[in-house]
């Protein structure tokens, strides 16, 4: 019987040690910092791996998520926590600016932590240009950061604490976000996205671990390192275009060299056949 009361209790304190993690987050009077964990996943920074902020470093989750902070455009962080036989295993690479859309990833085990960052006006309330995108939807400032980061038209939202029939309720703003303003009809704050933190664009181009690292290797053009979303075959047959142009060019200009110095030369010996003296029985004939 003990043995099972202590099953239940290991098992039930890590379910909430895992909650605990999933909702472990900051906020204070002008910020909310946290991060969503997405297992198995692979996610890219908007300017790709050129511009990560730091590489290699070496740390668990929870020091990766504290140097993560450090810095001021973080914007997440892959930590690879398998096999140990990989060159990456154990190291964290922190993504710049903001992230491409995450993706499955099988070649290894990692994981993608996203980081959550908003502005918060506390005691203030704010409005959209245009209609709420979802109201009455319940949760803590992070889950309702998480939620906002996942619909595209979101551009912040108010949470109310209490105070009155809205407690515990978000309400996602649409449109432009207006400017916060004081309110005293119960106790909510304004969330807004951190600005440093951006969307990709919707045309990147995904290039995973060892492909990077192949180009890299390779000496391949300098353009894929920072993930510009180049064309290997387009750009090679660009190249041979180039050089079957300038070869055609190149003979060309041969060509018309050759002509004009036929052309020369005539008019050279033409001229000789004209201005030359005739010697005539010894006499000179001009």
């Amino acid at each position: 019987m003990s043995l099972i009361l202590i099953l239940v209790v290991v098992s039930l304190s890590t379910i909430f040690a895992q909650d605990d993690e999933l909702d472990d987050y900051k906020l204070t009077n002008t910020e909310l910092m946290g991060y969503e964990k997405l297992e198995n996943t692979q996610c890219i920074g908007v300017d790709g791996y050129g511009a990560d902020l730091l590489r290699d470093y070496v740390g668990t989750a929870k020091e990766c998520r504290a140097k993560c902070d450090e810095f001021e455009n973080c914007a997440g962080f892959v930590r690879v926590n398998g096999p140990k036989t990989s060159p990456f295993y154990g190291k964290c690479y922190f993504r710049a600016d903001g992230l491409q859309d995450p993706f499955p990833y099988t070649n290894d085990n990692r994981d993608c932590y996203r980081s959550v960052r908003y502005n918060r006006n506390k005691g203030e309330q704010c409005w959209g240009s245009s209609a709420d995108i979802l109201r009455d939807f319940p949760g803590n400032a992070m889950k309702c950061a998480k939620q906002c980061d996942s619909m595209d038209e979101c551009v912040g939202f108010v949470r109310v604490a209490k105070g009155s029939q809205y407690a515990g309720n978000c309400y996602f703003r649409g449109g432009s976000l207006e400017t916060p303003y004081p309110y005293t009809g119960d106790k909510r704050s304004c969330f807004s996205p951190d600005q440093r933190i951006r969307k990709a664009p919707s045309n990147q181009v995904f290039i995973d671990e060892n492909e990077y690292m192949t180009m890299v290797m390779s000496g391949s053009v300098n353009g894929l390192i920072n993930n510009n979303n180049y064309n290997i075959p387009s750009m090679i047959m660009c190249v041979l275009f180039g050089v079957f142009i300038g070869l055609i060019a190149f003979i060309g200009y041969k060509a018309i060299l050759k002509v004009c110095g036929k052309w020369r030369t005539s008019k050279v010996t033409e001229s000789a056949d004209v201005t030359t003296p005739l010697i005539k029985n010894g006499d000179i004939k001009v």
